[in-house]
């Protein structure tokens, strides 16, 4: 019907499946100019992870109803989700509460624990690749539903792998964190990337712009991109928060992964025990600058052999 979007490895687009009452469908195309024995694997390697993601039942992840080859090209038939981004509804109404920002870490901490205990990693979790979702029984009223997290697995496992295979890492710059961008992907790289979108819509402020070098301006880092400054960004903007809740996105967002949250269960737990502490929200407390970690780069970086 028409095309949605366009990446490095093909394109988006909104179908009608004509075999099934016209219902509407997201046909992913993905493009490869691999051949011979690399082109070979990169089939069964789609294969392989297709399958394990069509299997994949869970209420908060796009249904992939089919993937094939043809012609060197690879397809994929997923659930159309009818609704906004969260990028979109941050611009439309307004930055999260602290309110907000607990439902929605309650509502996408047990889809991550879900993939993770399935060994699937998302890779690029950000506000564009999570949606809300229109109920269709109260469309008309504007009432939506649960979250849906959309934009991986088996376009994102290929994708993946596609580029594992040409030596360069995936991710997007300003949600990963330093082992993924070195091509480590873990769990607690998804809650990483997790922490990071909450701070983002708590606060509303994402990289914009460029220096005279060309360099990101992201004003919720420091200057060298090593430490997360959106306590101090929260405070200047007079944005008040739970200080329990601020220390578990501190803990989502800690740069050095052995001091990060290593599951998503974790996260969830210390953010029940924080509701029933009653801590009632005060303004950000800017606590002592730590000590400087490795510089983390925010921007696309490549494998070596």
């Amino acid at each position: 019907m028409k095309k949605l979007g366009q990446g490095a490895f093909g394109r988006t687009y909104l179908a009608e499946d004509q075999h099934l009452m016209d219902e509407k469908r997201v046909i992913k195309k993905l493009v490869t100019v691999m051949q011979g024995a690399n082109l070979k694997k990169a089939q069964e390697l789609f294969k392989r992870e297709g399958k394990r993601l069509y299997e994949l039942n869970h209420p908060q992840i796009p249904k992939l109803y089919a993937y094939f080859e043809d012609n060197n090209d690879f397809y994929l038939v997923q659930e159309f989700i009818e609704g906004d981004t969260l990028f979109d509804e941050v611009w439309q109404k307004g930055r999260f509460s602290e309110g907000k920002i607990k439902l929605f870490l309650r509502e996408l901490l047990p889809v991550l624990d879900y993939l993770h205990k399935q060994k699937i990693l998302h890779r690029d979790i950000k506000p564009e690749n999570i949606m809300r979702r229109v109920s269709t029984n109260n469309y008309e009223s504007g009432k939506t539903a649960e979250l849906i997290l959309i934009d991986f697995g088996a376009s994102k496992q290929v994708s993946t792998t596609m580029k594992s295979m040409a030596g360069s890492v995936i991710y997007t710059p300003g949600y990963a964190p330093m082992e993924q961008m070195q091509g480590r992907a873990k769990p607690a790289s998804d809650i990483y990337s997790l922490g990071v979108t909450a701070v983002r819509l708590l606060t509303q402020c994402f990289p914009n712009d460029e220096d005279e070098y060309g360099n990101t301006i992201d004003k919720l880092l420091d200057e060298n991109h090593s430490d997360w400054r959106w306590r101090e960004y929260a405070q200047e903007q007079g944005i008040t928060i739970n200080p329990g809740l601020a220390d578990i996105l501190d803990k989502m967002l800690a740069q050095n992964i052995s001091n990060r949250y290593q599951t998503a269960e974790a996260v969830l737990n210390d953010l029940n025990s924080l509701d029933t502490s009653q801590v009632t929200s005060s303004p950000i407390v800017t606590p002592q600058p730590p000590v400087k970690k490795q510089v983390a780069k925010t921007f696309p970086g490549f494998l070596t052999n």
